[in-house]
């Protein structure tokens, strides 16, 4: 069809039937999950695995990441979080010498 028989056309009006789309009804809002006990069992288990790693020596960082079968400086951050809670203590492989990452941290529990 071209434009002018497009245009001659006659127009016809819209259907007045108005088809309304189906509501649903609200989803209730979600529960927020309790994760807290699962959270508290995870940190058992790990500082378990890191105390049967460690002993109760003074142990470098990375003999804890071997004998934990993980990579270089995978451990620092739990670590670290430990001490922030009090749970290890850090001192330099070192001391009489200023800290360097080749050197590390030895760490052991707090008794």
């Amino acid at each position: 069809m071209n434009l002018a028989a497009m245009l001659a056309s006659q127009v016809t009006p819209l259907s007045e039937i108005v088809i309304e789309p189906v509501r649903k009804e609200p989803k209730p809002p979600r529960k927020p999950k309790n994760t807290g006990p699962a959270n508290a069992a995870k940190h058992r288990i790990a500082v378990d695995k890191y105390r049967s790693v460690m002993g109760v020596d003074w142990t470098p960082t990375p003999v804890i990441e071997r004998r934990l079968g993980i990579g270089p400086g995978h451990a620092m951050e739990n670590l670290n979080k430990w001490k922030s809670m009090g749970l290890v203590e850090r001192r330099n492989n070192k001391p009489d010498e200023p800290w360097a990452r080749y050197k590390g941290y030895s760490w052991r529990f707090v008794k």
